[in-house]
């Protein structure tokens, strides 16, 4: 006969660990199921896309003008951007602190000049953080700008994984 005390331990522990097992078996499931529900890139690339329209309705958009009012350690500025799909940009900053505006034209995405300089070539890094006012456009050109993904890689240097 086993005594009271030590029978109602065995029964206090039966239910620990049969809730113990109830449990883990349920984060497991809900844990099989979130995995299931991991996106890749390129699908959360195209569910955010089409949270702003369908792909036909986005390629009707054939350009978007941009106009922002900005402030600068020398005082406010505006600034102006025209995008196409076929790469061509305007560009244009008013600022009320100097007489001169800054007007440039992108043809595509390795060429353009300034309007106000004799129509100057604009060099790489000009063109670089012309186009980076552009990030409206990424919904037009998404798969120029984001391609061929990979998955991480560790690398050594200097005997240090990262």
């Amino acid at each position: 006969m086993i005594p009271k005390i030590i029978n109602e331990r065995l029964r206090l522990t039966r239910v620990i660990v049969l809730f113990g097992v109830l449990f883990l078996s349920s984060c497991k499931n809900k844990m099989d199921q979130s995995s299931k529900n991991i996106l890749t890139v390129n699908e959360v690339i195209e569910t955010s896309l089409n949270t702003i329209g369908d792909k036909a309705t986005r390629e009707k958009v054939k350009n978007l003008v941009s106009k922002a009012n900005c402030v600068s350690p020398n005082g406010n500025y505006t600034t102006e951007i025209q995008t196409a799909t076929n790469g061509y940009s305007y560009f244009k900053q008013v600022f009320s602190y100097k007489p001169e505006s800054f007007e440039a034209v992108i043809e595509n995405k390795t060429s353009g000049y300034s309007i106000g300089d004799s129509l100057k070539p604009l060099s790489k890094e000009s063109l670089s953080v012309i186009r980076g006012h552009e990030f409206q456009n990424i919904v037009l050109e998404v798969n120029q700008r984001f391609h061929d993904f990979e998955l991480i890689e560790n690398e050594e240097k200097d005997g240090i994984n990262n």
